[in-house]
């Protein structure tokens, strides 16, 4: 997603209103990445509708509209994060479409991976700054207060750049290219399987600093979250090294099922490792007492009214 100069100063506005809503958002998770937002420029605009056109489902007032004329782009580190956000942002803009298609088991094709959602759903600020830059834009008429939010990995986010660059916006141009489009899109299948490898290389690393008894280095290659820079408790440690069990089911808990279950209640992490250990042994069965005395009362609150009992 490159960057436009932008000079108009109200679509400047709308992108770092949508930019600080969506990152404020994830950082309630702890989860890295990094977030890229643009505004289509003119001519960006006019050639999109004049594909459509080509294509036979141009945009009309009443009818279909354009729904990208902000895009956000959100990069994880790794895979699994952009699974857990696509499931975070279909909770927080319920009123979302989401844009795929079917994959074929013999072919491989890159995969959609866009929601489209409502500006209202960032703030009523901004639905008022898209509707005062309307007449200031061409084709607004063909314009809907939409914008669409894409989900890649690091290391999809490359090949994706070149693929709409040079080949989605050029499709008739790869016509017959039959070997040529079957080696670019093995590209990203190799890139799929490195997603996959790199999770796989810090799960083993977790697992040698679990029986190492590294436990801040376990922490971090298990969770994988953007840390803040304070070092484990020393009491938590301790825990640790007096009762293996203790950090052994903290090493072995599920890291997707506790975020999945972080997203569906609201709750906001705050990396660090001390916060972490607290809503990892809160959330699992046969939590430590222990690790249950040092939570500080405010946080303890806080987690008995996001995750009751039964529901955990």
């Amino acid at each position: 997603m490159g960057s436009l100069k932008v000079d108009n100063p109200g679509v400047a506005i709308l992108e770092k209103t949508i930019k600080s809503c969506i990152s404020d958002a994830i950082d309630s998770l702890g989860i890295m990445y990094k977030i890229f937002v643009r505004a289509k420029s003119s001519d960006s605009i006019e050639g999109k509708i004049k594909k459509k056109e080509k294509e036979g489902v141009p945009y009309t007032p009443d009818g279909k509209k354009m729904q990208d004329f902000i895009g956000v782009r959100v990069v994880t580190y790794f895979y699994e994060d952009e699974e857990l956000l696509r499931v975070f942002f279909q909770e927080r803009f319920p009123d979302y479409k989401f844009e795929s298609q079917e994959t074929r088991e013999t072919i491989f094709e890159p995969q959609r991976r866009n929601l489209v959602c409502q500006l209202s759903r960032i703030s009523e600020e901004a639905v008022q700054t898209f509707e005062e830059l309307k007449p200031t834009l061409n084709h607004s008429e063909l314009m809907d207060s939409t914008f669409e939010l894409q989900l890649r990995t690091v290391f999809s986010e490359g090949w994706h750049e070149i693929d709409h660059a040079l080949k989605y916006k050029c499709k008739e141009e790869w016509d017959g290219l039959f070997e040529e489009s079957r080696m670019f899109c093995g590209l990203l299948a190799t890139l799929e399987t490195a997603d996959r490898s790199l999770k796989k290389i810090f799960d083993d690393l977790a697992y040698k600093h679990y029986k190492q008894k590294n436990w801040q280095a376990m922490l971090r290659t298990k969770y994988r979250l953007h840390f803040e820079n304070r070092n484990l408790r020393d009491e938590i440690a301790d825990i640790f090294n007096q009762n293996n069990d203790v950090a052994k089911r903290l090493f072995k808990a599920d890291r997707k099922q506790i975020f999945l279950k972080i997203i569906s209640s609201g709750y906001k992490m705050k990396p660090s490792f001390d916060h972490l250990v607290y809503v990892v042994n809160y959330l699992i069965e046969d939590s430590s007492q222990e690790i249950n005395k040092l939570v500080p009362g405010y946080i303890m609150i806080d987690l008995k009214n996001k995750f009751p009992k039964n529901d955990v």
